[in-house]
């Protein structure tokens, strides 16, 4: 069975098929090799640094005599961080230990504080009422004095 397949009305037949077969075909050629390209430059970088470190070690077995100071080095480097560590395990394991909630005595003694604050505070409410109250008072004990005393000028202007 020869299957055509019809083509639209005034278009041309694709004589070009195989040009893009041939694009496809570049275009997927660039991916696999751009994607090898990757993995050799990894392999390269891992090499390079296997290089480096290999270099390393040789300069240090080439000098027998410091090694045990290197390792003296590196304990007077972590040895002051251990004891830093067993300090602060030592406070967490304290502060852990004590109870969360404030003892009996401390709240009371907060509370009865707390009490004899409000009871002043209770007080000096009640002073500042009597005080003003007593201001007012004063200050018509004055208006009266000073009506009475202007009254008196004013009775002894017109006895004489």
């Amino acid at each position: 069975m020869n299957r055509v397949s019809p083509e639209p009305a005034g278009r041309a037949p694709n004589v070009h098929e195989g040009d893009a077969d041939d694009g496809i075909l570049k275009l997927f050629s660039r991916k696999v090799l751009a994607v090898i390209l990757k993995v050799l430059s990894l392999l390269r970088l891992f090499t390079r640094h296997e290089q480096q470190l290999e270099n390393v070690h040789p300069h240090t077995a080439a000098v027998p005599s410091n090694q045990p100071n290197l390792q003296i080095v590196k304990e007077d480097r972590v040895n002051p961080c251990l004891e830093r560590l067993e300090r602060l395990e030592s406070m967490c394991n304290q502060l852990s230990r004590k109870p969360p909630e404030i003892p009996q005595d401390k709240d009371r003694a907060i509370q009865d504080s707390f009490d004899r604050i409000k009871s002043i505070e209770f007080d000096l409410e009640k002073t500042k009422k009597v005080l003003h109250a007593t201001v007012i008072k004063q200050m018509q004990m004055a208006e009266t004095l000073e009506s009475v005393t202007e009254s008196g000028h004013r009775r002894r202007k017109f006895c004489t």
